[in-house]
């Protein structure tokens, strides 16, 4: 049970980060996609270098974090 935990830890993590980012507002946004009214046009964050980098921070250091995790329990 305590497998589940971890990962889920780092999951709420990740999405904790990104809700706090938050996204474009458009419909297919690939930061948040937004609940509600939206826009259709396109999302806007690939455009932008510092949410671009930000949302590479979150996943490289979820993925770090599972992967540590998973390194340690086959040890």
């Amino acid at each position: 049970m305590t497998d589940i935990r971890t990962i889920a830890a780092s999951l709420s993590e990740l999405d904790a980060y990104l809700e706090e980012m938050g996204g474009c507002g458009d419909g297919n946004c690939i930061i948040v996609k937004p609940r509600g009214m939206h826009t259709n046009g396109g999302c806007r964050c690939s455009r932008s270098t510092i949410t671009m980098q930000r949302f590479a921070y979150a996943h490289n250091r979820f993925t770090r974090q599972v992967r540590d995790y998973l390194e340690g329990k086959s040890s």
